[in-house]
C-alpha cells in the first residue's frame, strides 16, 4: 500500500503530537519501454481533525537500496492478520471509539465444521478453506475494516465508523457472503457451516477489550446453538439480553430418510405470464411425503442439508425426478432449482448431460435455476460457470436474488432465462410507496436485459399489482 492507504488504514488517536507511520512501497520510474521499479521507505507522522480523520501527513521518502522482491511474484498472502496484531488493532479501535464517540462493530465468523472437514479429508483441507474465506472477505469488507484470525476456524472482523442504524444490514451482508463459501475438491465440494456473532459498540459502552470479546462470544454461542448458518447481533450494554430460543427441530434426518425411502417428490407450481395468465413453465418444487400422506414443502430442509454437506445426495435425486417429468410430459417446460455445489460437481454435471442428450427436447425444456450466491461466490469465474452449463444445452436462471444487498448488473450479459425475486423482499410499509418501488425494480431489471420472476404471491390482487408494475413472470404461492 502507499502512504495514503497506510494512513487511512491506521487506527490510532491523535492527541496533538501526530501519529507515526512507516510504509514501504514501489515506484515505477523511467520512460515508456524503459520503466523500472524502485522501492522506497516513507516515514513520518499524520495528524487528525476533531473527528479523528487524517487530514495531514509530514515525513520523508528514502530509496531502499536492497528492497524486497516483487510482491506480485510472491505467494499471495492470506488477508487475515495474526491474532496478536488483530487484538492490538481492536484495542486501538476501542480507544478511538471512546475518544471520539464513534461506533464500530466487532464480528466473529466461526467455521463450525472445520475440525470435521479436517478429520474427513485430512488436515491439508484447512488451508484451502481458510484461503477461500480470505478471498471472500477481502472482496466484501471496506479498506478501513480489519480482519484477523482469532483461532483456527474463527475469524474476527472490525467494521470501523459505521452508523448503528446500518449495523444489521452491514453484518447481514458479510454473514451472507461467508455462508456462500464453497471449497471445490477433485470429485466433490466442501460446504463450510458458518455461524456469526456480532456486537455493536458505540462510544463508551465498553470499558475494555475483554468486555467486547466476551460479549461477541456470547452472541456467537447463541448463533451456534440456533444451528449452522445463523447470525446473532448484540449490543455490549446488553450482556444478558436475548436468551437463545430453543433450536428448531432438525429436519435433515427426515429429509435423508425420505430420499432413501423414495418419499422426496417434485410438485409442479405454474409460472405464468403476468399480463395473459398463460403458463410459461412449471417450477419443480421439492416436497416431502410424510407418513400421513401429506405433502410438506422441503425447501428449507434442502437448504439445511446443503449446509451440512448432504447436498450431493439430494441433488442427484432431484435430477432423477426431473428426468421422469421431462419424459412424462414431452411438450412441457420445467424449472429445477439446484444447490450451491451442484454446478461444481462433475458427477452431477455428467448426469445432467446424459439426461439432456437422451430425453427428447430436454435442452429446450429444462431450466436450471442457480442460487445467486453461487455466482457471487465464484466472482470472475461466474461467467465461465454459467457457460459450462449452457454448453450442455440446458437453459439457466438465477434464484434467491436478494436486491437489498447485491448488484444484478453482471448477470445481464449471461443470457439468463429469468431472475427470481421473492415478494417478501419487495415489501414496504406503505402501499403507494410499494407500488413505486415495484415499478422501479421491474424497470431496472428489464434495463439490465433480464426478465424478473416474482415468487410468493398469495392473492389475485397482488398478482394484478405486480403485473401493473411491469413484472413479466409471477409464481403464486402454493396452497
Amino acid at each position: 500500500m502507499n502512504r495514503t492507504q497506510a494512513v487511512r488504514h491506521a487506527i490510532a488517536v491523535d492527541y496533538g503530537d501526530g501519529v507515526p507511520y512507516e510504509v514501504t512501497y514501489a515506484l515505477r520510474v523511467g520512460h515508456e519501454g524503459n520503466k523500472r521499479k524502485i522501492w522506497v521507505r516513507d516515514r513520518g507522522r499524520w495528524y487528525g481533525n476533531h473527528e479523528g480523520e487524517p487530514v495531514l501527513a509530514r515525513g520523508a521518502v528514502r530509496v531502499q537500496p536492497a528492497g524486497p522482491g516483487d510482491p506480485q511474484q510472491a505467494e499471495r498472502p492470506r488477508f487475515f492478520k495474526e491474532r496478536a496484531h488483530f487484538l492490538r488493532l481492536l484495542e486501538d479501535t476501542l480507544a478511538v471509539s471512546q475518544h471520539y464517540a464513534v461506533p464500530f462493530i466487532l464480528a466473529v465468523v466461526s467455521i463450525d465444521n472445520l475440525k470435521l472437514a479436517a478429520e474427513t479429508y485430512g488436515p491439508q483441507i484447512i488451508d484451502p478453506i481458510l484461503q477461500e474465506f480470505s478471498t471472500t472477505i477481502e472482496k466484501t469488507v471496506r479498506d478501513t475494516d480489519v480482519v484477523g484470525e482469532l483461532t483456527e476456524g474463527e475469524i474476527g472482523i472490525i467494521l470501523n465508523r459505521i452508523d448503528p442504524q446500518e449495523a444489521e444490514t452491514a453484518v447481514q451482508r458479510i454473514a451472507e457472503r461467508m455462508m456462500t463459501v464453497t471449497v471445490p475438491l477433485r470429485d466433490r465440494v466442501v460446504v463450510p457451516v458458518v455461524s456469526v456473532g456480532a456486537l455493536v459498540v458505540s462510544g463508551t459502552e465498553a470499558d475494555s477489550m475483554r468486555d467486547c470479546l466476551d460479549a461477541v462470544r456470547r452472541a456467537l454461542v447463541r448463533a451456534q446453538k440456533a444451528g449452522g448458518g445463523h447470525l446473532v447481533i448484540d449490543r455490549v450494554d446488553e450482556p444478558g439480553a436475548g436468551e437463545p430460543q430453543k433450536a428448531r427441530e432438525d429436519d435433515v434426518d427426515e429429509l435423508l430418510r425420505t430420499v432413501r425411502e423414495g418419499r422426496l417428490i417434485l410438485s409442479q407450481i405454474p409460472v405464468r405470464e403476468a399480463e395473459t395468465g398463460k403458463t410459461v413453465f412449471l417450477h419443480l418444487a421439492p416436497h416431502l411425503l410424510n407418513e400421513d400422506g401429506d405433502l410438506v414443502p422441503a425447501g428449507k430442509a434442502v437448504d439445511r442439508a446443503e449446509g451440512l454437506g448432504f447436498a450431493q445426495l439430494v441433488d442427484m435425486r432431484l435430477l432423477y425426478l426431473a428426468r421422469e417429468r421431462l419424459a412424462a410430459a414431452p411438450k412441457q417446460r420445467f424449472c429445477l432449482g439446484v444447490s450451491t455445489g451442484a454446478l461444481l460437481n462433475e458427477v452431477w454435471l455428467a448426469n445432467l448431460e446424459r439426461i439432456l442428450r437422451e430425453t427428447s427436447g430436454a435442452p429446450d425444456r429444462l431450466i436450471i435455476a442457480v442460487p445467486f450466491d453461487t455466482l457471487l461466490a465464484r466472482g470472475d469465474e461466474a461467467a465461465d460457470l454459467v457457460e459450462s452449463v449452457r454448453t450442455l444445452g440446458a437453459k439457466l436462471a438465477v434464484r434467491r436474488f436478494d436486491g437489498r444487498f447485491w448488484d444484478a448488473r453482471p448477470l445481464g450479459p449471461m443470457g439468463l432465462e429469468f431472475l427470481e425475486l421473492e415478494l417478501a423482499q419487495l415489501r414496504m410499509d406503505e402501499a403507494e410507496a410499494e407500488d413505486r418501488a415495484w415499478t422501479s425494480t421491474a424497470d431496472l431489471v428489464a434495463a439490465m436485459g433480464l426478465k424478473a420472476l416474482v415468487s410468493g404471491t398469495s392473492s389475485t390482487e397482488e398478482e394484478a399489482r405486480l403485473a401493473k408494475a411491469g413484472f413479466p413472470l409471477i409464481e403464486k404461492k402454493p396452497a
